[in-house]
């Protein structure tokens, strides 16, 4: 392209300032560097939240174990729990995308019979109604009731 605008050399008899072409290029490379600055703070944003997400989950999954007793079917309460918060996080991520749910959840949710539009806060609920029951199962004192619940909700209200 730029040989044959040398060829035909009717761009000859324009003559641009450096000036100009310098302004022009300083400005877009200001406009591209806050972009490419802006999106990296979105991308590091999302991946401190995703970070806390994944540390909350290991919580929530240790606490469960080591409040419930010793006892042959707090290991289905405990499985429970993890395969819920699993399909939590991958609720959470499909729902944010906005792109159709995975196999592996639509699976779980029918398995399970939770219908609800609101996917992630439907696990919610259920990790809440699977604590109400292990609460009066096991006796559980108010303040490890109150530790797993904030470990539930945290995610939501942590300030990033």
């Amino acid at each position: 392209m730029i040989g044959t605008l040398d060829h035909y050399g009717f761009l000859k008899e324009i003559n641009i300032p450096l000036s100009l072409s310098a302004f022009v290029g300083t400005t877009l490379s200001l406009l591209l560097a806050f972009r490419t600055s802006q999106s990296y703070e979105r991308w590091w944003e999302a991946r401190v939240v995703w970070g806390a997400i994944v540390n909350d989950s290991r919580t929530l999954i240790r606490q469960v174990k080591q409040f419930l007793p010793a006892k042959p079917d707090s290991d289905a309460h405990v499985e429970s729990f993890a395969d819920r918060q699993i399909i939590w996080c991958f609720t959470l991520s499909e729902s944010s995308r906005r792109v159709p749910f995975s196999k592996k959840v639509n699976d779980y949710f029918q398995n399970n019979g939770i219908n609800s539009d609101k996917r992630p806060n439907s696990l919610l609920n259920k990790h809440a109604d699977e604590l109400a029951l292990i609460s009066t199962q096991y006796d559980l004192d108010a303040n490890k009731q109150v530790q797993i619940d904030a470990t539930v909700t945290l995610p939501f209200f942590e300030p990033v």
